[in-house]
């Protein structure tokens, strides 16, 4: 077992006869401590309080927001794609809400290219044999206008994608794949068997409204698959884990970047997040036994958040990639989602 596993695993098993003394180290509300109410809140079983102190410990001082968010009983998974109700005028099409556009640079790795809203974004990966995209955005125009776009600013060309990766089959993830086979019709798209099928089927928003977002289009050379998939292309592999919940195919990716000239690997959960009701401990638990074995340093996302563009400014070749958590940080984040989740299941 190389250092980075045996850090993980030894806070996993952090024995629990300790934690009553560790409490007593430190007064109420002490800066040591996880924000409260919210660690914990709803947890009642002496199982779960020793979990969330076991996370706790495996937060630190950095990871106290991961820790409040995810120690928690999460409100049950909403009900999706459920028609207006019977005898119900259905909404029209509901267009797409304007959001606010990240600012160049989009630049964030050696190799690595992020494009889209301050909502949802795309991934451009740039290999010796070509280009790898992680999700389309939302809408053609959104494709055309800020991925296509932002690409030809960073002298990347959409003739030259060879495989666009669908995280999972949400509209705000695959609505602008049409559109670029429009413009490079070679292009393979790679998505999990389930989210396939279950993107033929009409997706209505949680008003009623149909999903506005074109369909993705099964075409000859596109690849399916049952539970994992690796996908190589130049010096890049992407491994996809099928992680349903979300939607009953998303996908979990574990994919290696260049940072500074040296090789790091992106952690990416592929939709929602993992503290999610609709994520069960058992799938949680899959992709990061998986992830584990890649030594993650970085954790990505297709909802990158509002202070991206922020940290997009700081990013300096041979400086310290905002970025990059490092092994150890990424390490303690899955056991702190770990722990939670094992907490919110023993209540």
């Amino acid at each position: 077992m190389n250092s980075w596993s045996a850090g993980v695993a030894a806070i996993l098993a952090f024995p629990l006869a300790l934690q009553p003394l560790l409490a007593q180290q430190a007064p109420p509300q002490s800066p040591a401590e996880p924000p409260a109410p919210a660690v914990g809140d709803g947890l009642y079983s002496d199982a779960a309080k020793r979990l969330v102190a076991e996370a706790a410990i495996a937060a630190g001082q950095d990871l106290t927001a991961e820790l409040a968010l995810m120690c928690r009983k999460q409100p049950p998974p909403r009900v999706p794609n459920r028609p207006a109700a019977e005898g119900a005028a259905a909404p029209a099409p509901r267009p797409p809400r304007p959001q606010p556009l990240l600012h160049a640079p989009n630049r964030v790795f050696d190799n690595v290219y992020h494009f889209g809203t301050s909502q949802v974004g795309a991934t451009v990966i740039r290999t010796s044999a070509g280009l790898i995209l992680i999700d389309t955005l939302m809408t053609a125009a959104n494709a055309e206008h800020l991925l296509v776009a932002g690409m030809a600013r960073e002298g990347l060309h959409v003739r030259d994608i060879k495989y666009v990766v669908l995280t999972h089959a949400h509209g705000d993830h695959h609505g602008g794949l049409t559109y670029l086979r429009s413009l490079n019709p070679a292009i393979r798209a790679a998505m999990s068997a389930d989210d396939w099928a279950y993107s033929r089927a009409p997706f209505y928003m949680p008003d009623g409204s149909l999903d506005p977002a074109p369909k993705p289009v099964w075409q000859k050379g596109d690849i399916s698959y049952a539970d994992t998939l690796r996908l190589k292309l130049g010096g890049t592999t992407i491994h996809l884990v099928k992680t349903p919940g979300h939607t009953p195919g998303t996908s979990g990716l574990l994919y290696n970047v260049t940072v500074n000239g040296r090789q790091e690997t992106v952690m990416q959960w592929g939709g929602g997040q993992p503290q999610n009701a609709d994520y069960s401990l058992a799938t949680v638990e899959t992709f990061f036994a998986a992830a584990k074995a890649s030594r993650p340093s970085i954790l990505w996302s297709s909802h990158n958040g509002p202070d991206f563009s922020a940290k997009a400014a700081q990013v300096q070749p041979g400086s310290p990639n905002p970025f990059v958590w490092g092994q150890e940080k990424i390490g303690r984040y899955i056991a702190v989602v770990t722990l939670c989740k094992r907490a919110v299941a023993a209540g």
